[in-house]
């Protein structure tokens, strides 16, 4: 009961306050008695105050640690994006690597067509000349054939019948004429050379004339067989010509491949210096966020060590509140339970003193 009283701010409480009360003391035991509860409900709300700015502060916490958990799940996110972008960035330049190589070779395989087609000209134009010096000699050969086919006398009758007809010439112009001492010789000096024209020779002009036509046969075979070389060459030349033809084309076509497929490379590199550019903006983004979590981290830290103490301080106050309130209550019950009985004394002594 003292100890209760001493905690109510009356440390000269004595057993004579109950047994023997004086009233200004009485008054001035009860208010501090008041005052000491007034005391015990502010501490209560205090208290419930501290619990719920403890309750506050326990969810900052848990939004806070829910929020460092999505930005690190973020965080995450982005490496995993910038190692995959990484990745692709090796792809690409593996890429143009290969597009480099190849067009190098299509380059180099350019060059050679090239030479190839220029030797295939060259040929061709040495060729076309020697056709033409060819089918001059030709042409003169055929004018040459063609002049000793005119002197010729193609056949041993026709010189037969050539001397009759001049020997019925002779025998007009010397039946017509009284001067034929000119033409008679004409005409013996022609009457013994066809008479001295024996068989044989005619039979060996025969044969001349047999084997003149056969080497003319064979000068016109020849001809023949020399023209279908010739064009038999010019068509292989022409054939020649169109696959180099085809090849360029070909080549063209390619060229046209290799540029647009470096055009292509192009707008990769384009779109690989742009993807580096938002590279770099997500790296420094990923900077910034790595900052921001990191300063997060610190303040969620100085929020967790703060929070432990206010914490440890609310739990020895929260302690010492109880420890009060229990010693109070018990205090408060005696005191009580000692105002009923000196009530009940009271109203005993007022009854017996009652005539």
């Amino acid at each position: 009961m003292k100890k209760l009283m001493e905690n109510c701010a009356v440390p000269d409480f004595r057993l004579e306050d109950i047994v023997n009360t004086d009233a200004k003391r009485t008054c001035r035991i009860l208010s501090a008695i008041l005052n000491f509860i007034k005391f015990h409900v502010h501490m209560a709300r205090e208290g419930q105050e501290l619990e719920e700015v403890m309750g506050q502060q326990l969810s900052e916490l848990a939004s806070a640690t829910h929020r460092n958990a999505e930005l690190k799940q973020k965080l995450g996110s982005m490496q995993r994006q910038k190692q995959e972008e990484r990745e692709h960035e090796e792809e690409l330049e593996m890429i143009i690597a290969e597009q480099e190589d190849l067009i190098q070779r299509r380059k180099e395989q350019e060059v050679t067509l090239r030479q190839h087609l220029q030797d295939v000209e060259e040929q061709l134009q040495k060729e076309t000349q020697k056709k033409a010096i060819l089918d001059s000699g030709l042409d003169k050969s055929s004018q040459r054939t063609e002049d000793l086919r005119k002197q010729i006398v193609t056949s041993p009758d026709k010189l037969r019948a050539r001397l009759v007809k001049l020997q019925q010439e002779v025998e007009e112009i010397k039946s017509g004429t009284q001067d034929s001492d000119r033409l008679k010789r004409m005409w013996e000096s022609l009457a013994t050379r066809a008479q001295h024209i024996p068989n044989h020779v005619l039979k060996g002009l025969d044969e001349d004339m047999e084997a003149l036509t056969m080497k003319t046969n064979k000068a016109s075979d020849l001809e023949s067989h020399f023209t279908e070389a010739i064009e038999e060459k010019i068509a292989r030349q022409k054939q020649t010509l169109k696959e180099v033809s085809s090849k360029n084309q070909n080549l063209v076509r390619h060229l046209k491949f290799v540029a647009k497929e470096a055009h292509e490379v192009a707008y990769d590199d384009q779109k690989m210096l742009s993807s580096q550019s938002s590279k770099s903006e997500l790296e420094r983004d990923v900077y910034q966020l790595q900052t921001q979590v990191h300063a997060l981290q610190v303040s969620e830290e100085l929020f967790a060590r703060k929070m432990d103490t206010v914490k440890e301080k609310l739990e020895m106050m929260r302690t010492q509140h109880e420890e009060r309130c229990q010693e109070a209550q018990t205090e408060i019950d005696s005191l009580v339970l000692a105002v009923q009985s000196y009530v009940e004394k009271c109203n005993m002594t007022s009854v017996a003193l009652t005539p």
